[in-house]
């Protein structure tokens, strides 16, 4: 009786146009009761007939469970992380774990990567078993609104005026909250002429280290000084 009150629920707030916050514990909810070793639930067919989990089901799901997923490369694999890359969907990124894949990837292949989830630092991963390259596409990043685990591994942009500045990273002020960018190595990513106010666009993949929310951008196009 409780479980279809809860369903009842669930449909009702789906229905009635709420945030996509309440499909995420459903997706959560409904996990729990799959065997550990089977796909998650939230699945997409493509014309083929192979079923794909959403990115968001990883995220969502239970710590170990093997999924498939497809999504579009956002972030080169070692670029911003050691053996690591980032892919989104629809709705969601993901990072994909995969120190013994040896093939180059780039911004816009479509993959299909096979593995099981994992928690790392706060962020779930999920590790390759295999990847194949399926396509191209162009990703899409998304506007950041809020510090939150929602946008963990997602493409995303921010606009604001530059508030303090290092030599590694630097704080962009939104006027709602502030968020640290900060530039890996690997992207080459010249600062020498921002200055403290300077009004910017940042897109990045977002993460957390050590529990405070960071931006890193892919490049110098990444970094752009708006007028």
């Amino acid at each position: 009786m409780k479980k279809r009150l809860f369903l009842f629920l669930v449909l009702f707030l789906l229905l009635s146009g709420c945030s996509p916050f309440f499909e995420r514990i459903f997706v959560f909810s409904s996990s729990k009761n799959e065997n550990a070793d089977s796909v998650n639930v939230d699945e997409q067919q493509n014309k083929e007939g192979t079923v794909y989990s959403s990115l968001q089901a990883v995220i969502m799901g239970k710590e170990g469970d093997s999924y498939t997923v497809k999504g579009i490369v956002t972030s080169p694999k070692d670029l911003l992380g050691k053996g690591s890359f980032y892919i989104q969907d629809e709705v969601s990124g993901l990072m994909i774990y995969a120190p013994s894949f040896t093939e180059s990837l780039e911004i816009g292949d479509v993959v299909v990567v096979t593995g099981k989830s994992k928690l790392w630092n706060g962020i779930v991963e999920l590790v390759a078993d295999s990847i194949e390259v399926v396509g191209k596409d162009k990703p899409k990043a998304d506007v950041l609104t809020s510090l939150s685990d929602v946008f963990l591994s997602s493409l995303v942009y921010v606009e604001g005026m530059v508030k303090e500045k290092r030599k590694y990273d630097f704080v962009v002020d939104t006027g709602e909250f502030l968020i640290k960018v900060y530039l890996k190595k690997g992207t080459n990513i010249d600062i020498s002429n921002l200055t403290e106010d300077s009004k910017v666009k940042v897109t990045g993949i977002l993460t957390l280290y050590k529990g405070e929310y960071e931006i890193l951008p892919r490049g110098q196009f990444d970094v752009e000084i708006l007028k």
